[in-house]
């Protein structure tokens, strides 16, 4: 192949400078895209933590057992940072008044990127904290007639109401609200008793990478390890009695 376009060109210096012009442009043109391709793959995977709020996440809607969770920390790599976070749907009450509200809790080192941020400033410190907290959508108070440094009920608890959302981590990554947001530290949803297999919920485990953009990999690991299907995210987990975990 090479002999024959060497006797092709052979004599035409003008059709071998052509020749050479369009091997560079298409070598040049192939790195351009290659390099296009790393970009937009590391958007996607900072765009990934941006909405998880992690770079992968294990989810079900029953408590993930000890399987689950050896097959996650087996799948990471060093380095990797993880946290547990629940979310469900729950009644918050205030003397005679109750709203129905989307509420989020967080375990220690949550959230694993960005930050949640509560008004007055600093008020998101007060999850976790001695005294039962929580932080609140701005519109909830005057639904259920209370204000800031007031109280409401969640389960059997009762919560200080220490500030209202001004940012949360993960946003994106639930679109669709049954009602406004609540965010607790999980231990004091676990004392409300908002946990276990009686209450509708997922129950997240959330990893943070030393490199976002190795995510899918990760993530294909840990659905290898658990046996789910990998054209989709979804299966029966580590065990018979593991209710549905998804990968992502």
């Amino acid at each position: 192949m090479i002999g024959l376009a060497w006797r092709l060109l052979s004599g035409r210096p003008a059709l071998a400078w052509l020749a050479l012009a369009c091997i560079a442009v298409g070598v040049a043109a192939r790195g351009t895209v290659s390099g296009s391709v790393t970009a937009v793959e590391r958007h996607l995977a900072s765009q990934a933590r941006e909405l998880l709020a992690a770079d992968v996440e294990v989810s079900s809607s029953r408590p993930l057992d000890e399987g689950v969770r050896m097959a996650l920390s087996a799948a990471l790599p060093p380095g990797a940072r993880t946290a547990e976070a629940r979310s469900l749907t729950a009644m918050a009450t205030a003397g005679d008044a109750a709203v129905l509200c989307d509420v989020q809790a967080g375990g220690p080192g949550w959230p694993l990127a960005g930050r949640l941020v509560g008004e007055p400033a600093g008020a998101e410190d007060a999850l976790g904290g001695s005294v039962p907290a929580v932080l609140v959508d701005a519109d909830l108070l005057p639904r259920l007639g209370v204000q800031v440094g007031g109280e409401l009920r969640l389960g059997s608890g009762t919560f200080r109401i220490a500030g209202i959302i001004a940012d949360e981590p993960g946003a994106g990554a639930s679109p669709f609200r049954f009602g406004p947001r609540v965010h607790a530290a999980l231990a004091d949803l676990d004392a409300a008793g908002l946990a276990g297999d009686g209450v509708r919920a997922r129950h997240l485990l959330l990893a943070l990478l030393p490199d976002a953009s190795t995510a899918e990999d990760v993530a294909t690991r840990l659905r290898q390890e658990l046996a789910l299907p990998s054209d989709e995210a979804e299966g029966m987990g580590a065990g018979p009695s593991q209710a549905p975990v998804r990968v992502r």
